[in-house]
């Protein structure tokens, strides 16, 4: 009854049963980072808060799953003070690589240091296995990070741009990369979730589910109980009014109603 999507990056709902509405760029950088177009980086930016961006990581996630060998390594960059060492060593544990090898500092100056973590990080001789790794770094909005750290994502973004088995996804980073990196990356800037985003939505749950765009009527009574709820969960919870995560509980509830029928 339930027909399959084409592609990991159509998904309509990802990990825990949540929706993933919209953001068409990013599944289509996505589409394209995973067929090896040729540009590996990703930069996912937009002007307001709460809007989903780190959300961004439960697609990569998704697709990394679906169209194995590959991986993921995520970073939140605000959930601690980062240095380089630091910082590698969180995306290496994310890659399961033992750290014991990990370059270590001595006298050297901190961009010669982030050269050889960036080496150690991304080899230029691939994984016999052929692992692709997802780096995802998130944050960047409560800490800044420190002219050393902004060095070595630089490092690392050149590295990764240049190689075929890594891709990275910069989550809200506003600071400069080499010319050589952000002249051939993807930048996807993200808005708000409009009505017609949800619309799409809900037609397309239907589609997949039954096999046939609902009828007109249908999809107003599908749209109207996403509000209804909207306006309840905003009522709840005053704090959270700009937060997407609310509109993506009252669409939730609508494609159980739409699954149930």
């Amino acid at each position: 009854k339930s027909r399959p999507l084409a592609h990991p990056c159509d998904a309509l709902r990802v990990f825990g049963g949540r929706s993933f509405i919209g953001r068409a760029d990013l599944r289509k950088f996505l589409k394209k980072m995973n067929a090896g177009d040729g540009k590996n980086v990703l930069l996912v930016t937009g002007d307001h808060r709460k809007i989903g961006k780190t959300y961004s990581k439960e697609l990569v996630t998704f697709l990394s799953v679906h169209r194995p060998p590959s991986g993921v390594a995520y970073v939140d960059l605000d959930n601690d003070n980062y240095d380089p060492a630091k910082l590698v060593n969180d995306i290496a544990k994310g890659m399961r690589l033992d750290i014991s090898g990990m370059p270590t500092r001595g006298q050297q100056q901190a961009s010669r240091w982030n050269q050889e973590l960036s080496k150690w990080l991304i080899p230029e001789i691939p994984d016999p296995k052929r692992i692709v790794w997802w780096i995802v770094l998130d944050g960047f909005r409560q800490r800044m990070p420190s002219e050393e750290v902004q060095d070595l994502i630089a490092q690392i973004a050149q590295r990764v741009q240049s190689t075929q088995d890594y891709r990275l996804v910069l989550v809200d980073y506003v600071y400069s990369l080499p010319v050589a990196v952000s002249g051939f990356m993807f930048r996807e800037k993200i808005a708000p979730i409009q009505r017609a985003e949800v619309e799409l939505f809900l037609k397309q749950i239907h589609q997949q589910q039954y096999g046939s765009e609902p009828a007109e009527e249908k999809l107003s009574e599908y749209i109207a109980g996403v509000y209804e709820k909207l306006a309840e969960y905003t009522r709840n919870n005053p704090e959270m009014a700009e937060n997407q995560l609310l509109l993506n509980m009252a669409v939730s509830d609508a494609v159980e109603i739409i699954r149930e029928e």
